[in-house]
Parts: structure tokens; C-alpha cells; sequence
């Protein structure tokens, strides 16, 4: 059986570009002054949250996906204003909101990955996969090892890339594989 619902993966295709668009530009071509990149962030973090509620409510038949997309929708949201509402607080806080983002989107992956294989979802190890990502960048954020070498925005639009990615992979993954049946003899 596989689960096809087009409207509701465009509308995650739609998130994942909108993060990766903004990945782009905070990679190369940074916004003029900080507070307009954490303003962007914040927009386009509540956008992608929002956009996956609708994708969510789009399609009836994905009772599992709540295991991770909705609440990490919620949590993106949440996220995303509260930059825009204090987007005056220190650069070094806004990494470790950054790292909570990570963590608490690994939490929910993993889970979700444990439900994904009960239900007999063979590419359940892609979400665990995403939520070790998740993990290494959270421990990155709190860290930040690179901090010398790399600019603040330069590694949240690494980040946002690859949460841009799983987002347009994320339909592939709830496809159903058939099970071949043989004959006994």
C-alpha cells in the first residue's frame, strides 16, 4: 500500500524550499545587518512550521506523522516568534536556542523512527538517520567549536539546509515497501 496524498507533499516540498532559500542566502549572501537575518530566520522558521501543519491537516491518512512533524511544526513556530518578538538578545543565546531546536527535533525523530518501524516502514532508519544529525548539531550549537572560523548565520544556514532537505524527504520515507510473498512448498 503506498500513501499518496500530492497536496500535502507539495505544501512540505514548499517548507523545505523556503528553508533551503533562506539556508542560501544566510550562506552566501548574508541580509544587511544581524537583526534583519534573525528577523528572516524567525520568518521563514514560523512560515516552514505553519506549512507543516497544513501539510499535516492536508492528509488524513498519515496518523503516524505526528510522532515528529507536528510537533516539531509547534516547536518551529514557537521558535520563530519568539525571535521576531526579541530579536534584540545576544548572538551567543540565539545558538543556544538553536541547539534546543536540534535537540528537541532529534528527540521527536527518534521516537518517531521506533513508531515508523513497529508499524513495518522500511525506511524508518532515514528518520533515526536525521535525528543523529540533529543530535551532532545540537551538541555543535551548544559547543560551538567553529566559532573562530565560521560566522554564526554561516552555520544556522547550514543547519536550515539540511532541515530543508528533510523536509523534501520527508514524504519519500512513509512509503510503504510491498512485501514480497512466496510460495510454500
Amino acid at each position: 500500500m503506498t500513501i499518496k496524498n500530492t497536496r500535502s507533499n507539495f505544501t512540505i516540498f514548499l517548507s523545505g524550499i523556503c528553508l533551503i532559500i533562506l539556508a542560501v542566502l544566510l550562506l552566501f549572501k548574508t541580509f544587511t545587518t544581524d537583526l534583519v537575518n534573525l528577523r528572516m530566520i524567525g520568518l521563514v522558521c514560523g512560515l516552514s512550521g505553519l506549512l507543516n501543519i497544513i501539510a499535516f491537516g492536508q492528509n488524513k491518512r498519515w496518523y503516524f506523522r505526528p510522532g515528529w512533524m507536528l510537533q516539531q511544526s509547534f516547536f518551529l513556530i514557537f521558535f520563530g516568534v519568539m525571535i521576531l518578538i526579541a530579536p534584540y538578545i545576544q548572538l551567543e543565546i540565539n545558538l543556544t536556542l538553536f541547539s534546543f531546536l536540534a535537540f528537541f527535533t532529534a528527540a521527536t525523530q527518534l521516537a518517531a523512527s521506533i513508531q515508523l518501524r513497529a508499524l513495518e516502514i522500511t525506511r524508518w532508519w532515514w528518520i533515526a538517520c536525521f535525528g543523529f544529525i540533529n543530535i551532532l548539531f545540537g551538541v555543535y550549537f551548544l559547543v560551538n567549536p567553529f566559532a573562530v572560523y565560521f560566522d554564526l548565520f554561516f552555520s544556522i544556514g547550514i543547519y536550515l539546509l539540511i532541515a530543508g532537505c528533510i523536509d523534501l524527504t520527508e514524504p519519500i520515507v512513509y512509503i510503504k515497501s510491498r512485501k514480497k510473498v512466496g510460495t510454500v512448498k
